[in-house]
């Protein structure tokens, strides 16, 4: 009961003692606690035990949202804006931030990524959708290529971007990583806010005042060119055709995977309790009605292991990872790994069901170190990756 209303109700046998613990999310304090039962003595408790911390940095700052690949002869890179680390031992050591030349710009997960392809290529898309900067009616896209594992890079190519972009939203900004499917085809997904009412009500805390879409753009060809945004929920209807009926004003940053040719992606809400969920069986052409996951989060990263384990690494409650080990139809209760004020990273499988998470620590305005974790995938559960193993 909260100020004489009930918030919660739980009945449980599963625990016949122990303590009460409080948690909450954002800027909250608790006050005036009242707990009723029979007390009893705290059984095997150490008030001197403190929470473990498996966290380690790499050398960047959390200004930058990270984008992060294995490079084809194995080096692990992270880039950060203009800087870039790298790992020769599987995310375990880093060696010293290296400049990243102008060209690129900056590199992250939230404009231009760093993607490593199935055939050993390792990119940068630079993606620029600043049309009142440009001046042009599409948005720019080019690649720039490594051919020695990020040493040096290659001069952005521009690519082809087809006509058809959506009045609303008006700009689309990228967030993630590149996505590839079984036969090639690279995704990039993008997010924009449809400010229907923006002059009345500026803020997006009020309810249904700022909306948000979610698209994703294809290249079959390598990145050479881009398709126009397709939305990512088509919802249906008796007798409606399917893509006829606007898809959901309630997202906002989209994460995929694929699994061969099908896709998934989870999508941080607005308002929803949960995070939406939406499916693709052609690799990204044609997508199916959003549906609602169980369990929330915000500024998620997501990642597939070679062993088919989806991972989704998100903040609140603190920084949670939920897991599916059946292709994204079913989530665990997650797992609280770290307890940041931020999120914002990347996941890269850096071996055989180890993943490196990196998340930011704070305010991208602000230099606290980003942080990052090794975390080893078993068939029950996550555990962190031990010094030495």
């Amino acid at each position: 009961w909260v100020d004489g209303r009930r918030a919660l109700s739980v009945s449980d046998d599963s625990y016949k003692s122990g303590a009460v613990g409080m948690i909450g999310y954002g800027w909250y304090f608790f006050r005036n606690i009242n707990i009723t039962g029979d007390k009893g003595p705290a059984v095997a408790w150490d008030a001197k035990q403190q929470v473990p911390a498996h966290n380690f940095t790499v050398g960047l700052d959390s200004q930058n949202m990270p984008s992060g690949c294995v490079a084809p002869n194995g080096d692990v890179l992270l880039a950060g804006g203009s800087k870039l680390v790298r790992s020769k031992d599987k995310g375990r050591t880093w060696g010293a931030p290296e400049t990243l030349p102008d060209k690129l710009g900056s590199v992250n997960d939230y404009c231009n990524t760093m993607f490593r392809t199935a055939k050993d290529r390792l990119i940068v898309q630079l993606y620029n959708d600043n049309r009142e900067e440009t001046k042009k009616p599409l948005p720019e896209i080019a690649i720039a290529e490594s051919t020695d594992n990020g040493v040096t890079w290659s001069d952005p190519v521009p690519s082809k971007v087809a006509e058809g972009w959506p009045e609303m939203p008006t700009k689309l900004v990228p967030y993630g990583p590149l996505v590839e499917t079984e036969d090639g085809t690279l995704l990039r997904f993008l997010l924009g806010g449809v400010k229907w009412e923006a002059a009345k009500f500026p803020h997006v805390v009020t309810w249904g005042a700022i909306h948000c879409k979610a698209h994703v753009i294809r290249s079959t060809d390598g990145g050479k060119s881009w398709s126009a945004p397709i939305e990512l929920e088509q919802p249906g209807w008796s007798g409606v055709a399917r893509g006829s009926i606007a898809g959901s004003l309630d997202f906002t940053e989209p994460t995929g995977v694929a699994m061969g040719n099908k896709v998934t992606v989870v999508i941080r809400p607005v308002y929803s309790q949960t995070m939406w969920q939406c499916w693709s069986d052609d690799a990204g052409a044609t997508w199916d009605a959003a549906v609602r996951t169980t369990f929330h989060g915000y500024a998620q990263s997501m990642v597939r292991t070679k062993s088919g384990a989806i991972l989704v690494a998100h903040r609140s409650p603190h920084y949670t990872v939920n897991v599916s080990r059946d292709n994204g139809l079913n989530w665990d209760d997650g797992t609280i790994i770290d307890y940041p004020n931020w999120a914002m990273g990347c996941a890269v499988e850096v071996e055989p069901d180890v993943v490196l998470l990196t998340y930011m620590n704070a305010d991208w305005q602000r230099k606290d170190p980003l942080l990052a974790q090794l975390v080893r995938v078993t068939k029950n559960d996550i555990r962190p990756v031990k010094k030495g193993e």
